[in-house]
């Protein structure tokens, strides 16, 4: 068994950043692997409105192939502006010593400016998603979600663009 914890960051009880640790059920402690006591930093891709609101990790969520993803969010107060990014933190193998390899350089495949992810999930039983997500967003309630294969940086632009103006074979 392994239990990894998490903790958010960017909170009034814990503003340092945000961190990873392991849970050792044999010994019952937490190890907070090589940086001190306090754990793996992990620093979620994209720029933030207010950097000191920024939760680093929302929620996680480990896939079958090993990849943990986590969901950092902003919170601009009841009404906004929020924002998301969700993200492969790290990838985990419990075989190995350690069994946590924090993503050097994450990117985020999916951006959700206007929601405040708090949990992500497993696929949908929608055919072609990839995981689900809740939002809490305060004075305006919440909602679920299935996530899809996001499209690459390049293709986004592209899809932005109305049919006639994107170059040959681009989304057509």
């Amino acid at each position: 068994m392994l239990l990894l914890l998490g903790e958010r960051g960017g909170s009034a009880s814990y503003p340092r950043p945000a961190v990873l640790g392991v849970f050792d059920p044999a010994a019952g402690t937490v190890f907070w692997p090589p940086a001190g006591q306090v754990g793996v930093v992990v620093n979620p891709p994209g720029r933030w409105l207010n950097p000191r609101e920024k939760r680093a990790i929302a929620d996680l969520y480990l896939a079958a192939d090993g990849a943990l993803w986590a969901v950092a969010s902003e919170d601009g107060g009841d009404q906004g502006p929020f924002r998301s990014v969700i993200y492969r933190a790290a990838t985990v193998r419990p075989e190995r010593d350690p069994p946590v390899a924090i993503a050097p350089k994450p990117a985020p495949p999916w951006r959700l400016d206007g929601l405040k992810v708090e949990a992500l999930a497993g696929p949908a039983a929608i055919p072609g998603s990839v995981l689900s997500v809740a939002t809490d967003d305060e004075q305006y309630g919440g909602i679920w979600r299935p996530l899809y294969r996001a499209l690459p940086e390049g293709d986004r632009e592209q899809a932005a663009l109305p049919a006639a103006q994107r170059p040959a074979g681009k989304g057509r």
